[in-house]
């Protein structure tokens, strides 16, 4: 059952070791880590070779989700119209 709360938001992040030899007279393996997020909602999975890159992709779902949250607008909305004794308890 998913939310119907447009502020929540879920994601499957999974992680793995790839091993790869470069060179195959010595076998020497190298470990490379790789990365997918999967939206359990509609089942798309993007993969990444580099944690970071994750990282990136979260947080632009949260910047996207905030900018396009109704209800996140009408707070930001309502907070510009208070004095600002009232938005932060104090008189700046």
């Amino acid at each position: 059952m998913y939310s119907r709360n447009p502020g929540y938001r879920s994601f499957l992040v999974r992680m793995w070791i790839e091993h790869s030899s470069t060179h195959a007279e010595n076998a020497v393996q190298e470990s490379t880590w790789r990365f997918s997020v999967e939206d359990p909602r509609t089942g798309e999975r993007r993969g990444f070779s580099r944690f970071a890159n994750v990282i990136d992709f979260l947080q632009g779902q949260m910047s996207s989700q905030a900018n396009n949250s109704p209800l996140d607008a009408s707070e930001r909305a309502s907070q510009d119209r208070l004095p600002s004794s009232d938005r932060h308890g104090k008189n700046e």
